[in-house]
């Protein structure tokens, strides 16, 4: 009775110990190592130099419980700091929120503060969002694009002058007069669409070479250089299906319904998927089926890969 009095006290204090352990942010686990946000990295940017180059702006919490973040200025060599644009002037007219920043630019006379927020992946980053200008001066914030759709501007730069923001949307470069009252904005080009780009890049350049912002201002703000990429030639290469196939398992002894569930997602699913665009192929008298599909067999694992070519 003794002996099995002292195990049960020592399994609770155990148990105990176990939760206190736990309890310990000076003990390392690896669920905070891999499910917790105890380890990420805190980042420094976005951060912008001053003309002055002595002093550097960065975003930060605002403080007193307010909503949004500061845009802050540090001299860099006292560390003095400065609030240059409170959380309160990023609150656009009829909201209560203020906008959240993505990222931001001054113009070249730190007069004015190019805003981008809302932005939305494009293949690997999320460079396209909405962008609007902020006049130090008179406090007005001015949402850029006039009628565009939500998250459709893409690379926005102020002009070197300041008087002017250039920018991309779907696949047309367009500047903006900041000092024209109502906005004025003009399209540098008009033939963007789905194989014509203007002032950015499709995929294989984004992927291969890094390349996505396409134009420049001149320095003179008066001209603007940019690159244009035509695929209107070639021809569209359809992936229409690849696919893996069920986990590895013993090739017998397996349930019949398994095969059947995963005979439909490999095998049939592919057939349906044909039929809906072959005709489309046979239409344009081109096009290509390519279907990637994986047995799940173990120990080792087959693969099958058919090419359909249609003309």
């Amino acid at each position: 009775m003794r002996k099995s009095g002292l195990i049960a006290f020592l399994l609770i204090g155990l148990v105990f110990s176990a939760a206190a352990q736990q309890a310990d942010p000076s003990v390392l686990t690896l669920d905070r190592i891999f499910s917790s946000s105890d380890f990420d990295p805190q980042g420094l940017g976005p951060f912008r130099w001053l003309r002055s180059g002595d002093s550097y702006t960065k975003l930060e919490p605002a403080g007193q419980g307010k909503k949004g973040r500061d845009l802050v200025a540090y001299d860099a060599a006292t560390g003095a700091r400065c609030i240059l644009v409170s959380a309160d002037k990023f609150i656009p007219a009829g909201s209560t929120d203020p906008l959240a920043v993505n990222n931001y630019d001054w113009s070249a006379d730190d007069q004015k503060l190019l805003i981008y927020t809302n932005s939305k992946k494009v293949w690997r980053l999320n460079t396209r969002g909405d962008y609007w200008a902020l006049d130090l001066a008179t406090g007005k914030l001015t949402k850029l694009g006039g009628d565009a759709k939500p998250s459709t501007l893409m690379f926005a730069k102020f002009s070197p002058n300041g008087q002017k923001v250039g920018y991309v949307r779907e696949n047309n470069i367009y500047v903006e007069d900041l000092e024209a009252s109502p906005a004025r904005i003009t399209a540098l080009t008009n033939d963007g669409a789905r194989n014509l780009v203007n002032g950015t890049f499709d995929w294989v350049y984004e992927e291969e070479l890094f390349c996505r912002d396409g134009f420049r201002w001149s320095p003179d703000s008066r001209h603007i250089a940019y690159w244009q990429l035509n695929s209107e030639g070639v021809k569209e290469f359809q992936l229409v299906n690849n696919t893996g196939g069920p986990p590895p398992t013993p090739v017998s002894g397996q349930d019949p319904a398994l095969w059947s569930k995963h005979f439909q997602s490999m095998v049939l699913s592919v057939i349906a998927i044909t039929d809906r665009v072959l005709p489309q192929m046979k239409d344009r008298k081109w096009g290509r089926i390519v279907t990637s599909t994986s047995s799940g067999c173990n120990p080792s694992r087959s693969a099958t890969i058919c090419d359909s070519t249609v003309s």
